[in-house]
């Protein structure tokens, strides 16, 4: 990926967009950002809550692929709380 491609990818994600990479619905991405389980949410001038695609990236890594369904990653810290 170059400078110029990654200028270009938009700096917040909707939930929408989430629940699309996710495999999940957004149903479900809005319930795990109201529980705390998701990168936070930034609320937008527009009215709208989105997730800077970097909290989501880190967020991302730190998150348990669900062996049962692949393709799909369970919402729980790998951490032990």
């Amino acid at each position: 990926m170059n400078a110029e491609t990654v200028d270009k990818q938009p700096r917040f994600l909707s939930l929408q967009e989430i629940a699309d990479d996710l495999g999940e619905s957004v149903e479900t991405v809005r319930g795990w950002a109201q529980d705390g389980r998701l990168a936070p949410l930034y609320g937008l001038p527009n009215g709208k809550r989105k997730v800077l695609r970097d909290d989501y990236e880190k967020w991302l890594r730190t998150q348990v692929i669900d062996r049962r369904h692949p393709g799909t990653r369970a919402c729980h810290r790998s951490s032990v709380r």
